[in-house]
């Protein structure tokens, strides 16, 4: 008896997800949607799907899809998807260029302000023999601090460079579709 309570329960809660799904959709603070099963924002509306109860095959009077295994609605949902996600990648890629563009001036100011350090020691450095070894030694930190902090930021910058490349890549193929 039990077990036909449970299959009974089990079958209603089977139909009613079958029947109908529930799901919220919001835009996230780059404009893009978001989709969830809670409220996800202040702007959440909600939707639903109903799946259909029987597939059915095309008669003579319907179109038939040009692509095989495609219909024309379904290829433009595709298109449709393709086009988002470029726009998103996009959309990183502008955020991934502005963060590389602030650490190359954070790179360039942390350079400068150890080599400014640096040179207010040199000019304690006496006329003697130990002032001259003392100011080689500090030359010689300061090239290495440049060399160290020019590495960093040439990394970062053909990093950019690869970034920009990819987006005019992605600007052009959007403008061709």
């Amino acid at each position: 008896m039990i077990r036909i309570i449970s299959v009974v329960i089990a079958l209603s809660f089977a139909h009613q997800a079958a029947s109908q799904t529930n799901f919220y959709q919001c835009k996230d603070k780059w404009g893009q949607p978001v989709f969830s099963q809670r409220p996800c924002g202040s702007d959440a509306e909600q939707h639903s799907v109903t799946p259909h109860s029987q597939i059915s095959t095309p008669s003579r009077d319907q179109p038939v899809a040009t692509a095989p295994g495609e219909s024309p609605a379904a290829e433009a949902e595709t298109f449709s998807i393709e086009v988002t996600r470029t726009k998103r990648r996009l959309s990183e890629i502008d955020e991934d260029l502005d963060r590389r563009e602030a650490r190359i001036a954070r790179y360039s100011d942390e350079r400068d302000a150890k080599i400014a350090i640096l040179k207010d020691k040199r000019r304690y450095a006496n006329n003697n023999l130990a002032g001259a070894t003392w100011q080689e030694s500090l030359a010689s930190e300061m090239q290495a601090i440049a060399t160290q902090y020019d590495t960093k930021i040439n990394s970062q910058q053909q990093k950019i460079d690869d970034l920009q490349e990819e987006s005019r890549l992605l600007k052009d193929k959007l403008a061709s579709s």
